[in-house]
């Protein structure tokens, strides 16, 4: 891998690639989207450290990859999932085209990239990744990693018009204890912090971290939270919500992994969130 050498963590982050289709106030374009690479903007704009990234994806996806180190190496979809992310008025309105369960493939290249990863994630979009999937990805992972789970995808359900909705994420009990850390937002569920107490019942060795956007996020303890407020961006400044969540992830893991300090960790998700959310869009 391209860090391997470096003294730079090796980040490597499975789960799905889409193509953008974004409205906001400000702003209508089309480019590439997903967690994966929104974590793969900020390791590399602050780091200069390129993650390995494991999804599927189609020929249509390869002008926005660049240099993106991607597994499999060659297209394993016909057409890239897409999805409309509209900003306008209210609550973000979503909707998923062209989404086949198609998992890329556990190959060898797969295991050796997942095997010396210090850093991995797991961030979906949909609910394709299956417990019998992960558990079989989990097992090469090194001990020492530190293992993420971003799961806003296992929140989702999707119409035939592919308007995405809320769902329960049913398959918690068998998903969250593979991993150290999972962050999710109180946007992705209702009763985020119910539902992640429960989890935290089930799975007492995960860090479960609830963000609140403005108000901040909350580190869920076994028997309360401890809140970590921020410095809120007012409606006027910002510039482009999209892919907020997946840097506060970032910024918060990578300093998870370097520091052991969960309320610093957040702390430092909650400085990038913000800079990204003051930041001219990159298309």
């Amino acid at each position: 891998m391209e860090n391997s050498n470096s003294g730079k963590p090796n980040i490597v982050i499975v789960g799905h690639i889409v193509i953008d289709h974004n409205k906001t106030e400000k702003a209508s374009y089309v480019r590439w989207g997903s967690p994966a690479m929104f974590m793969r903007q900020y390791f590399r704009s602050n780091f200069a450290i390129n993650p390995t990234i494991i999804a599927s994806y189609g020929d249509d996806f390869l002008q926005f990859a660049s240099d993106t180190i991607l597994l499999p190496k060659q297209p394993n979809l016909e057409k890239s999932i897409v999805f409309e992310n509209i900003y306008t008025q209210g609550p973000r309105i979503q909707y998923c085209h062209n989404e086949k369960n198609i998992l890329p493939e556990i190959t060898q290249d797969v295991i050796d990239s997942v095997s010396k990863a210090d850093l991995l994630f797991l961030a979906t979009l949909t609910t394709a990744y299956t417990k019998e999937y992960v558990d079989d990805l989990m097992q090469h992972a090194n001990p020492n990693c530190l293992k993420v789970l971003s799961p806003q995808g296992y929140f989702r359900t999707i119409a035939e018009d592919g308007l995405v909705s809320t769902r329960e994420f049913e398959e918690a009990a068998e998903i969250v204890p593979n991993f150290d850390l999972m962050i999710i937002s109180d946007e992705d569920y209702p009763e985020a912090d119910r539902v992640a107490h429960e989890w935290k019942h089930f799975s007492p060795k995960t860090n479960i971290i609830v963000t609140e956007n403005a108000r901040g996020a909350d580190i869920i303890l076994e028997n309360g939270v401890q809140h970590v407020p921020t410095n809120p961006v007012t409606p006027e400044d910002a510039v482009d919500p999209t892919g907020l969540g997946d840097v506060f992830t970032a910024a918060t893991s990578l300093k998870l992994l370097q520091s052991r300090n969960l309320e610093e960790a957040v702390k430092a998700g909650h400085v990038a969130a913000r800079e990204k959310l003051l930041s001219p869009i990159v298309r």
